[in-house]
């Protein structure tokens, strides 16, 4: 009884520590890179600025790259 009691806490705790993954719109990316690309701005210097993770905001500056050089990345 007290595992089952210690189990339902412990799966509870578990479902509360997961984290939600924040949704951008393509508007938001496209300034955020610019501010690399553009601005002259470092990658964690925006991260630090807008709260981004550096992964994130380093494959929107990517993808804008491409689509200025004409190419569609994949997955867009």
């Amino acid at each position: 009884m007290i595992l089952d009691t210690f189990i339902g806490r412990y799966d509870g705790a578990q479902l509360e520590a997961k984290s939600v993954r924040k949704s951008y719109s393509r508007e938001y990316k496209v300034q955020a890179a610019e501010m690399v690309l553009d601005g002259g701005q470092s990658v964690p210097e925006v991260c630090a600025a807008l709260g981004l993770g550096p992964t994130a905001l380093r494959r929107w500056v990517e993808q804008v790259r491409q689509e200025r050089a004409g190419k569609v990345p994949a997955g867009a």
